[in-house]
């Protein structure tokens, strides 16, 4: 059989399977096509499970399908096996079915002939099922079931299977990876708990998550930190509750014994949130005496040297656990979710880590990121273009906070050597560190090897065609082309730009017509594709302003020259002509085939999505400059000597009232005093659009005054919106009205009655 049959004859089988289990009732209660189970590190994916229960993961049997021999399908059989926590599995063959044991070498335990008859009749073939079931149904109730011991497969499956039917369940949508935090960091705390013999005895499917929370006071204070922040405010429907509560009683079925697999089975599905997350394997730590800052880790690393650990919740929450496993009275490094929550500088030894949001930001992000930029890069006016993906903010922002000589390893996405953006990043990456190595990855990713001792007069370049370039530094600048030239072209092109038949030069606006016809060559066309790729050649009267921003070598004026001569004013160039003058010049790497090393990131990713009738209009408020900056605009009749800063620790609110003294509180409990009533309005308003600092009078009453101009001034936009939103081709237009508003960089609707 070749892979289409095998997976026809699956279907083939779940239907008769399915029919099977509806007319005869039994103690196999669903079963499944081709579900998908965890290996280490794999992914495995058997045609057919029976299921006596579903949600504790308990399996009856499964039924794999060899392609020609059973050599081919014995290692398989071994992992799915453990993975379900059987002692066997059972081949359907083409002149067999037969059960085998999970020892090595397998060891068959039952067989059945298939008749030829049943290659062609239904019934036949109905009735190996039945028979195959009957085994399958007597070997499980004969001594399978009492033999189970839990295994690492086997506990990876049930908390994989548990957390991913759950979040089927509650979130629809799975396209964002960051809804499983919340769901697995339930499951978490019940591992922690469970390995501290605390887990609640007694609870029900209501009342679990807040049982769970009540117990987590016995955890350690980092690991408590870690599992309980996504989860605050979840409130799953009620079949995730009896999900999770299924999952409470199954930990306490299997009892102690699954204490000492947990550190492995926690590292199997960071495995497998890692690569939810797209994220490149890291290289290994500089060692113990050396602090490190991790960004987004592909895995879990033991070495005490982390200093401060950047991941989304789901990852932080995992090595938290790991880390608290391993030594429970260890230090436990800074862990945030964003590289751009980072404020004060950074001393660390090394920098490794992932780096690779494609997504766009929106317009109110955008102002957001740059004013964040002002932390790291201070008395710089920083600004990134609309077309620049989030993570360019956060490398920026990182190299802008590092301090003294750490050295670097970070996972980039390739797009920056040749995107718009790209030129800017990569002034700004040179002005902090030194690029020391650059490699190509999968993924259409580069690994970028850097530090800030700018004693290192080389950049070491790992080629497609696996040879190691050198690029020096003495002779010019180091310009992206440079590095995208390095990482993707042949040996033999590569001679002709050292020896300088090919060249990057301005020095061409005598030669546009030569230069087209360069451009349609085997070569001129590579090199193209190579500086920009899926970019359409440029049209002549662009031709010469693409040409300088791109940095596409050309060849010398009299192989220039040489080729006006030749092609003379054509239509449509030959390009086998062209091909043929350039060979005589430049020899047979002419004709060399020139192909991209990367692919930009899908269009939708990296392109400017489109706008929608909100975003539109913000975007023209902005620009207008219809949206007032409290306090800025309002402290011109303020001497700097009579005003206060105020640093901001997050959103905050009122906790307590004692006469004009008011103690303020942010989500996560930090707590700040102020005087009077005007300013903790003041700042509590501000704090909503996530400002980190703000400076007012020092007076009540002056704060007072600007602060009720400021919500006159912000009734007055709300009109504005309001006209906007009635004009536009909307349905609804109060709806739009609040769409706008919220891409605006003002305080929530809902806070502007309460000042």
């Amino acid at each position: 059989m070749n892979q289409d049959p095998l997976h026809q004859f699956a279907k083939q089988l779940h239907i008769w399977a399915t029919d099977h289990l509806r007319e005869k009732p039994g103690p196999f209660r669903t079963v499944d096509l081709y579900p998908v189970l965890l290996g280490e590190k794999e992914f495995l994916s058997p045609p057919i499970v029976f299921w006596i229960n579903r949600e504790s993961h308990l399996a009856a049997g499964v039924i794999l399908l060899p392609k020609n021999n059973l050599s081919e399908v014995a290692e398989s059989g071994r992992k799915i096996s453990a993975a379900l926590g059987l002692e066997s599995y059972y081949t359907w063959g083409i002149g067999e079915v037969s059960a085998w044991g999970v020892t090595t070498p397998s060891v068959r335990l039952w067989s059945e002939l298939i008749p030829v008859t049943a290659l062609h009749e239904t019934d036949s073939s109905r009735k190996i099922l039945t028979l195959l079931l009957q085994e399958m149904q007597s070997r499980f109730f004969g001594g399978e079931q009492q033999r189970l011991q839990p295994s690492t497969p086997y506990l990876t499956n049930l908390l994989h299977s548990c957390i991913e039917s759950a979040l089927l369940i509650s979130s629809p949508d799975r396209s964002n990876n960051a809804d499983r935090s919340p769901l697995a960091c339930i499951v978490l705390q019940m591992l922690a708990l469970h390995s501290m013999q605390a887990l609640p005895a007694r609870t029900g499917p209501e009342s679990l998550i807040d049982d769970l929370n009540l117990e987590m006071q016995k955890l350690p204070v980092p690991l408590r930190t870690a599992l309980s922040l996504p989860t605050k405010s979840l409130q799953p429907p009620r079949e995730v509750k009896v999900k999770l509560h299924h999952l409470h009683q199954r930990l306490q079925q299997l009892g102690s014994e699954i204490t000492p697999l947990l550190p492995e089975a926690i590292s199997r599905l960071l495995w497998f949130w890692s690569e939810a997350e797209a994220l490149a394997p890291l290289p290994a730590l500089l060692g113990k005496n050396c602090s490190t800052l991790i960004i987004n880790p592909d895995r879990y690393h033991p070495d005490e040297s982390v200093a401060i650990e950047i991941a989304p919740p789901l990852i932080t929450a995992a090595t938290a656990f790991l880390r608290s496993f391993q030594d429970r009275d260890r230090e436990h490094p800074d862990q945030h979710s964003d590289l751009l929550d980072l404020r004060k500088p950074i001393t660390v030894d090394e920098v490794i880590g992932n780096v690779s949001d494609h997504s766009m930001a929106s317009i109110y992000e955008q102002k957001q990121f740059n004013t964040i930029l002002r932390h790291s890069w201070a008395n710089r006016h920083i600004k990134f273009t609309a077309t620049t993906p989030r993570w360019v903010w956060r490398v920026i922002h990182l190299v802008g906070l590092l301090q003294g000589t750490p050295q670097g390893v970070l996972n980039l996405p390739a797009d920056w050597l040749w995107a718009a953006y790209g030129e800017h990043f990569f002034t700004l990456l040179s002005e902090r560190v030194e690029l020391n190595r650059i490699s190509p990855l999968e993924n259409h990713s580069v690994r970028i090897e850097f530090n800030r001792s700018n004693n290192n007069r080389q950049l070491t370049v790992d080629s497609f065609d696996n040879d190691i370039r050198l690029i020096e530094r003495n002779a010019k600048e180091l310009t992206r082309t440079d590095i995208l030239l390095a990482l993707t072209l042949p040996t033999d092109i590569l001679d002709l730009l050292r020896s300088g038949e090919l060249k990057t030069t301005t020095d061409f606006a005598s030669h546009l017509d030569a230069v087209e016809l360069f451009l349609h060559s085997s070569i001129g066309r590579g090199l193209w594709q190579i500086l920009a790729p899926k970019k359409q050649l440029p049209k002549l009267k662009n031709m010469m302003t693409e040409i300088i921003r791109t940095g596409l070598p050309l060849p010398g004026k009299n192989v220039l020259t040489a080729l006006s001569r030749s092609g003379g004013k054509q239509i449509h160039p030959d390009k086998a002509a062209i091909d043929r003058e350039l060979q005589v010049w430049l020899g047979s790497a002419a004709l060399t085939a020139l192909h991209p090393g990367f692919k930009p990131t899908p269009a939708k990713m990296t392109s400017t999505p489109e706008i929608n009738p909100a975003e539109k209009i913000a975007a023209t408020l902005i620009k207008a400059g219809e949206i007032p900056s409290f306090p800025t605009d309002y402290l011109y009749a303020t001497p700097e000597k009579s005003r206060r800063q105020y640093l901001i620790p997050g959103p905050l609110s009122v906790r307590e009232t004692f006469f004009d003294r008011i103690i303020m509180q942010t989500p996560g409990g930090d707590t700040m005093q102020v005087e009077g009533v005007a300013t903790a309005q003041a700042l509590e308003l501000i704090s909503t659009i996530q400002k980190t600092e703000i400076t007012l009078p020092d007076e009540e009453p002056a704060v007072e005054i600007i602060l009720n101009r400021y919500l006159h001034d912000l009734q007055r936009l709300y009109a504005t919106v309001q006209q906007h939103a009635g004009t536009a081709d909307y349905r609804d237009k109060e709806e739009l009205a609040d769409q706008i508003w919220r891409h605006l960089q003002v305080p929530p609707r809902g806070k502007l009655n309460n000042g």
